[in-house]
């Protein structure tokens, strides 16, 4: 619920923003639930053409977490493989001494 100051009249709904409500974007004062209108008009683009510009922004944005997260395990498994043979190395060198 709005409370507050009012901060700006936002440019997509001509509604009042108030001060617990907005964001700045482009340089402009707006509401947070009017971004996606704004973008949509921007960029002369349907609901379809947004969801689809936003899936694949979702997608991209899984690819690079699960290529990040990937890399992680990948050190952390190497470092663990490396522990274990140098124990092993460890206890062999033992057993021959």
């Amino acid at each position: 619920m709005a409370s507050g100051c009012i901060v700006d009249t936002c440019p997509v709904c001509d509604d009042l923003v108030w001060e617990d409500e907005w964001r700045i974007f482009d340089n402009i004062i707006m509401h947070s639930r009017c971004t996606s209108d704004y973008l949509k008009r921007r960029h002369g683009m349907n609901e379809s053409q947004f969801l689809k510009l936003c899936g694949a922004q979702e997608l991209r944005q899984a690819i690079s977490d699960t290529r990040l997260n990937l890399k992680d395990s990948m050190d952390f498994y190497t470092r663990k493989l490396k522990g274990l043979e140098n124990e092993l190395t460890r206890i062999e060198t033992e057993g021959k001494a």
